[in-house]
């Protein structure tokens, strides 16, 4: 039958090879914006309010911080031993090649060169 109506066969391909892809693509994309657009399930439920805190919780809130405190402190103090002893350490490789260098250039000035 197509090959009676070449029209119609040109109109037929052309429908299928353009036109469909393209409004599949719309559908598909439509669907997708609209399910993000409007989230489905239940709404977030509020949550419940709890009861103050005692005497006791506020106690170990206060000493756990107190302890971090502390751990802070030592961490840093020994950060700071730390570079001070690098440094001190590189201080005296530098003093070491230092000596090094000026016993090689007596040598050579000894020699007479």
């Amino acid at each position: 039958m197509l090959a009676k109506y070449p029209k119609l066969s040109r109109f037929a391909s052309k429908l299928m090879y353009e036109l469909l892809p393209a409004a599949a693509a719309s559908a598909i994309g439509g669907m997708l914006y609209s399910h993000y657009a409007y989230p489905s399930g239940a709404p977030p439920v509020p949550a419940a309010i709890a009861a103050p805190a005692s005497a006791e919780m506020m106690q170990m809130v206060r000493d756990e911080h107190a302890l971090i405190v502390e751990f802070l402190k030592k961490n840093a103090d020994a950060r700071q031993q730390a570079e001070v002893a690098a440094l001190d350490a590189w201080r005296m490789r530098a003093l070491r090649r230092a000596d090094k260098l000026s016993v090689r250039e007596a040598r050579v000035d000894g020699m007479g060169l």
